[in-house]
């Protein structure tokens, strides 16, 4: 890898990155801002400032809200299918063998008539 040096271009950039006095006054036109409370686009100047930075947060509020609600809900379906499909099977189990002692009890019934 060659080595850069070019004494012409390290000069521009101690140029370029060296000290600047401010504008007369500068100092006072902050402190006066700061005080204002108007210092860039969080006073108000924005397009996210004031009533449309509440706006926006109260909405993500109201989705994030929805959101959740619509999760709680989902769960509690399936929950409710599940139980369901737990009853159905138990109440078929349940058919089974209910079945299989009424046909024993008709077998030992038809066996004393016999």
């Amino acid at each position: 890898m060659e080595q850069f040096e070019d004494k012409n271009f390290e000069k521009e950039l101690a140029a370029a990155l060296g000290r600047v006095e401010p504008p007369e006054g500068f100092a006072g036109r902050v402190q006066r801002r700061v005080r204002g409370g108007s210092v860039g686009r969080a006073a108000g100047n924005g397009l996210w400032s004031g009533w449309r930075l509440q706006w926006a947060a109260a909405m993500a509020v109201v989705v994030l809200v929805a959101a959740g609600n619509w999760g709680y809900q989902e769960r509690e379906r399936r929950r409710g299918e599940l139980a369901r499909d737990r009853t159905l099977a138990a109440l078929r189990l349940t058919s089974a063998k209910l079945q299989l002692a009424k046909s024993r009890i008709h077998r030992v019934n038809q066996g004393d008539m016999q």
